[in-house]
């Protein structure tokens, strides 16, 4: 191994572990507002430095937005390559149209799924309940979409809603909300 090879990978190790640490720092950060708030509504106040259920917290409020992010970019990639665009004369592509809502079901399922593992939730569940967790899942997958086409926007093509220098942030800020 010579001294650039082990100079480059010592470089990208580096930029790693600061990406990752950068990462941390943010999720600790988004879990310590989560819990401030939840705990501010019985008048406690907690500010302790280091707390674990600072980062679950993080992790939990961050995760699901990112996973279905990257699930529907997946999704995306994956029906492109299946299944290309190709409209012929007013004939609709029912493969891609097949294979895409089969791939978005997948995040749909795993919500469902992680809903029916919490002991009782269908018993207290109603129709407000369920409508806003509807919503919430709609507004996640519309922020989502138009995150990953705002990032991917053509710099010849931007709109106003589709663009990288206000769009994309616009739409990352309403995942993390």
């Amino acid at each position: 191994m010579t001294d650039s090879q082990l100079t480059s990978d010592l470089s990208v190790i580096e930029s790693i572990s600061k990406l990752l640490a950068a990462a941390l720092g943010f999720l600790y950060l988004i879990g310590f507002l989560v819990v401030a708030s939840y705990l501010s509504r019985y008048g406690v106040s907690s500010f302790s430095v280091l707390h674990l259920q600072y980062l679950i917290a993080g992790i939990w409020t961050l995760g699901p937005p990112v996973v279905h992010a990257c699930l529907q970019d997946a999704s995306r990639r994956f029906d492109q390559r299946a299944a290309p665009d190709s409209y012929a004369k007013g004939i609709f592509n029912w493969r891609r149209f097949a294979i895409s809502m089969t791939l978005t079901a997948i995040p749909s399922a795993l919500f469902i799924a992680l809903l029916a593992a919490i002991p009782n939730v269908f018993d207290s569940m109603t129709w407000g309940i369920g409508i806003r967790l509807f919503l919430f899942y709609a507004a996640m997958v519309n922020g989502a979409q138009f995150l990953w086409l705002s990032w991917r926007a053509d710099t010849q093509k931007e709109t106003w809603w589709l663009n990288r220098t206000h769009a994309a942030p616009f739409y990352l800020a309403l995942l993390v909300m």
